[in-house]
């Protein structure tokens, strides 16, 4: 499983504001816990004063202690990137709160760091237990794992039917490795589903997204018509883009099939 970096996860998880700076800070000084986790903003973005993740990380923790959810989650992703193993136990302290309360990113992250043994002791029923949460909420990027680790019985039974249950909540969310993992399962034939149609469409989405695997056979696809027609050019367009995202087997197969002509 990948490691899901932090910052994105706060950055992604969306900012909303709503009065200035003096107003929030004398809320905020006068115990205002939605004050407090909107200073923690302000400082964290530079919006309205300058930028000072210290402060940030004081006025998040000030809001975290009195129960705030968000500000729980915020305060451990910035205390996660201090690298210390007294603030990253400080990380999981704030993540474990968050999660608790319901917080789908806190829950992705602690399933995350559970399945890899990062930040955090390696245990593959603890990373299910909380991907699991976080897929139920809607989480695409746990949606994902989820389907992974009931594909490999990893923390629970096998289990495929589900798997690829969990794979196609994620890619219809648009998560490019669910779309991948769809387009797997549809063109090997597994569960007895095979069908290149819906293999292609699904290899498709995720390779307009980035995904390196999704662009190999996608372009494997176009090279021997696998229900497409052949189209040479579109298979160098693809296989090219594998190899600048990193595929292990694109250069070969550029290289093989001469696709510079293209």
């Amino acid at each position: 499983m990948k490691y899901v970096s932090i910052v994105c996860l706060l950055l992604s998880y969306g900012i909303a504001l709503s009065q200035d700076f003096s107003t929030t800070k004398k809320d905020a000084e006068q115990g205002n816990m939605l004050a407090q986790y909107n200073l923690g903003l302000l400082y964290y973005t530079g919006d309205g004063t300058l930028k000072d993740i210290n402060k940030a990380i004081y006025w998040f923790e000030k809001s975290a202690n009195q129960g705030d959810v968000d500000s729980q989650f915020y305060v451990a992703v910035l205390y996660s990137q201090k690298g210390t193993d007294f603030y990253r136990q400080k990380a999981n302290y704030w993540f474990e709160k968050s999660a608790q309360q319901g917080h789908p990113r806190a829950q992705l992250t602690l399933g995350i760091f559970s399945y890899d043994g990062y930040y955090m002791k390696l245990d593959k029923e603890t990373a299910f237990y909380w991907l699991k949460k976080s897929a139920e909420q809607g989480q695409d990027e746990a949606q994902y794992y989820l389907g992974n680790m009931y594909f490999k019985g990893e923390g629970t039974k096998v289990n495929k039917s589900t798997a690829f249950y969990w794979y196609k909540k994620s890619a219809e969310q648009g998560n490019a490795e669910g779309q991948a993992a769809i387009g797997s399962i549809y063109y090997s034939g597994e569960y007895k589903l095979k069908d290149l149609k819906k293999a292609f469409y699904w290899y498709e989405k995720s390779a307009e997204q980035g995904n390196a695997t999704s662009q190999f056979v996608l372009g494997y696809m176009y090279f021997y018509g696998d229900d497409t027609l052949v189209d040479k050019k579109k298979s160098a367009l693809w296989i090219k883009k594998a190899y600048e995202n990193g595929h292990v087997n694109a250069q070969e197969f550029w290289e093989n099939n001469k696709l510079w002509n293209y």
